[in-house]
Order: structure tokens, then sequence, then C-alpha cells
């Protein structure tokens, strides 16, 4: 059993929910790197289902900027514990420093 959030009314597996000893439910944002490799292009975003998100950015069906550029690789991942501090590390990572800092990863990512 899951929960459905109210954002985009998707069901949340167990796994992504944290409970702390008071018995509330603490969410885990995930703020997350991709990588084209077909198409050297980089993707930053947040969600609450890294797995589903992902899966989401490789699906034949869609339109936007992600869908032209499939397949996608998650290269980077942070977990936050409100919406406030990933969608704050998502745009530091949107920066000049953090795209610079991506793009170190993705040459080590390529090297490999």
């Amino acid at each position: 059993v899951g929960f459905i959030t109210q954002r985009s009314g998707v069901q949340l597996p167990p796994a992504l929910l944290k409970i702390n000893s008071l018995y509330s439910i603490i969410f885990v944002f995930t703020v997350y790197v991709l990588y084209s490799i077909s198409y050297t292009k980089i993707y930053i975003g947040f969600t609450l289902d890294l797995e589903a998100r992902l899966s989401a950015h490789n699906a034949e069906k869609g339109k936007g900027y992600t869908h032209s550029f499939r397949p996608w690789k998650v290269i980077y991942s942070e977990q936050f514990n409100t919406k406030s501090e990933a969608q704050k590390r998502e745009q530091q990572l949107k920066s000049a420093k953090g795209r610079a800092f991506i793009w170190d990863l993705v040459k080590s990512f390529s090297k490999t």
C-alpha cells in the first residue's frame, strides 16, 4: 500500500517514505541529473520517485525536452527531506557553477 500525492496523483510505494519515531510521514525528494550519451545533453530535476521519473523521461510516449534526447541515464542524485531544500539544490545545479560540476561528472562518467 502506498500514498497518493496531491501534486501528481501518483501512488508512492512505502519504500519512498521515511517514518520517524513520532509516526509522521516524511517524503524523500531526490534531485537528479540525467545524461544522454547519444546527444551529449544533461537534464536536472527533482522528484519523489526517481525510478518512475526516469522511466517517464525514457518512455516512448511523451513530448518535451527529454523526449527528444532519449535514452537518459542517471549520473548523479541527492536526497532531501523537504521540497524547498530539493528545489534550492536543483537551482544551484542549474547555475553556471553547478553545470560546471555536472560536466565534470559527465567527463568522469564517460571515462568508465
